[in-house]
């Protein structure tokens, strides 16, 4: 209760402040005597002005205790006191400020926020994500960072970052880190982070153009009152998402520009295939054999050192990731069938973009036996929108579903199946949510015959959407239709040499990257 009592008194000293005269240089704090470190001084007064203080690390160490005189000053006045450095400089941008050195401005590459949401990176590695290319284009701006926990310091993997009232955007990998391009014309805008489950941020592009950035997000704590038990029924809020789904996600068609990577590792061999993909939307009431598919651009990134080994085709392409659409193809859990197979309960109560998420788990029956899943739906529990859902194969049956997951498999071979989950997202724009991010993750024991043992083969497919288009979308030329079924790794395609050029991507992981600069690999 305690952390939750510091976000209601955060919250209204940040109302009391903006209720009066907007805050400048020359706005009277008051500072109380005390000893504490620079960081959680600056903290205090974020609280009591309503102000982020984004910083140099290298200018103002976080962790060095300073003891300060009470009093009253200005607010330029205040931050000397605190830091005790005279020379510091401050620029308010809005409901944040930049404390910097003359001449810092334009060249600053690591910065903090007092807030805990912005963090410096000390670690100079981050330099190594930018497997894609820099940005040669003076017409482009790029934000560079990593979003973790602010309480565990975890990375936070599939975070949102996304332009305030734009479709345009991109998702955090697994490691926490991203890559927003931009096009100058925006450097006035906004950019907010936000992940299920966490208090939604957001921050003035201006101020994040230069150097690598660390960002906390702080866990969304719900009032006691809100998770008091009571009567609500799991099913019935299935059927009230079913029933709402003409209402919350697009009846009309539209176009999604898509980021799409999907790979195999086996024996430390590494190949992916990667591509821009354009994807026609008729509406969430035409199943996704209405879908279509286009390629923009595309690459593979094979290991020719390494024997193909590989011998299984395994079914996890363009197909699956447009099925993963399950607002718009409702699969056996979201239907009233389910009933018939599942059971379900509601677990917990989340938040996202600071609305209530109702959490829905939900297994197969000890009596089914068939290899059906388990996971949880997130529902929102004002609108009833499905706005995620993680699921997998319920292990217990994995074996079973072999024959669904291989089409063929060498006789020297013996393929089977450990685990196979799915995750998948959906975000707002224009009162409708549209598909945001689906994922596929497959893991594979492999073993040739007369072998004890065997090895592990990971396969994974995603598909990101990164910009959305309502106005004139329609359906493709019939010579341009990528046909979904087909093994897309075997697409024939034209490289192109700028292919990430000016292009919003979800980032490699350390792990891919790490294999990638060990090998000697065609692109």
């Amino acid at each position: 209760m305690l952390l939750l009592f510091a976000i209601v008194t955060l919250t209204m000293a940040t109302q009391t402040i903006r209720a009066q005269e907007p805050v400048d240089k020359q706005t009277i704090v008051t500072l109380k005597k005390e000893r504490n470190t620079i960081y959680s001084l600056l903290n205090n007064l974020s609280a009591n002005t309503g102000i982020y203080f984004v910083y140099d690390s290298d200018v103002i160490d976080n962790n060095y205790k300073m003891r300060i005189p009470g009093g009253s000053y200005t607010l330029e006045e205040a931050i000397r006191v605190i830091t005790g450095n005279p020379s510091i400089l401050l620029k308010i941008e809005g409901s944040h400020a930049l404390l910097y050195m003359a001449g810092q401005q334009s060249s600053t590459n690591t910065i903090s926020d007092s807030s805990s949401i912005i963090k410096s990176s000390a670690d100079t590695s981050s330099a190594r994500h930018s497997l894609p290319p820099k940005i040669q284009d003076n017409l482009q701006l790029a934000i560079r960072g990593r979003i973790t926990d602010k309480i565990t310091r975890e990375p936070l993997s599939y975070a949102a970052v996304t332009i305030e009232g734009l479709s345009a955007g991109v998702l955090t990998n697994n490691d926490g880190q991203f890559l927003l391009r931009l096009n100058d014309s925006l450097a006035s805008s906004q950019i907010r982070l936000s992940h299920l489950g966490y208090q939604s941020r957001i921050f003035p592009v201006a101020l994040l153009l230069t150097g690598h950035f660390e960002f906390m997000l702080e866990p969304m704590i719900i009032p006691l009152q809100e998770v008091v038990v009571r009567v609500t029924d799991p099913v019935k809020i299935i059927a009230q998402m079913r029933s709402s789904r003409s209402g919350n996600y697009p009846a009309s068609p539209a176009y999604l520009t898509t980021f799409y990577r999907e790979g195999t590792e086996y024996r430390k061999s590494l190949r992916l295939t990667e591509a821009v993909l354009g994807v026609y939307k008729p509406g969430v009431t035409v199943r996704s054999t209405g879908d279509q598919v286009r390629v923009l651009k595309m690459r593979k990134i094979t290991d020719p050192g390494q024997s193909d080994t590989l011998v299984a085709k395994l079914k996890s392409s363009i197909s699956s990731a447009l099925m993963l659409d399950i607002a718009k193809n409702l699969p056996d859990f979201l239907m009233t069938s389910g009933l018939d197979y599942y059971n379900y309960t509601h677990t917990d109560i989340t938040t996202l973009d600071q609305r209530r998420v109702y959490v829905i788990s939900f297994s197969q029956k000890e009596d089914v036996t068939a290899p059906l899943y388990s996971g949880k739906l997130y529902i929102d529990a004002q609108n009833h929108a499905l706005v995620e859902a993680r699921f997998e194969i319920t292990p217990q049956y994995i074996k079973a579903a072999k024959n669904d997951l291989v089409i063929k498999e060498s006789r020297s071979l013996e393929i089977t199946p450990e685990s196979v989950s799915y995750k998948v997202s959906y975000k707002p724009f224009n009162g409708k949510y549209h598909i945001s991010h689906v994922k596929g993750e497959l893991r594979f024991k492999v073993r040739r015959s007369r072998a004890i043992t065997g090895s592990t083969l990971n396969v994974w497919f995603e598909m990101a959407t990164c910009k959305i288009e309502e106005d004139g979308a329609s359906p493709f030329e019939r010579y341009q239709r990528l046909n979904p079924n087909q093994i897309f790794s075997e697409t024939s395609y034209r490289y192109d040499p700028l292919f990430w050029s000016n292009f919003n991507i979800i980032l490699p992981e350390e792990k891919i990257i790490d294999i990638i600069e060990n090998y000697n690999f065609n692109m």
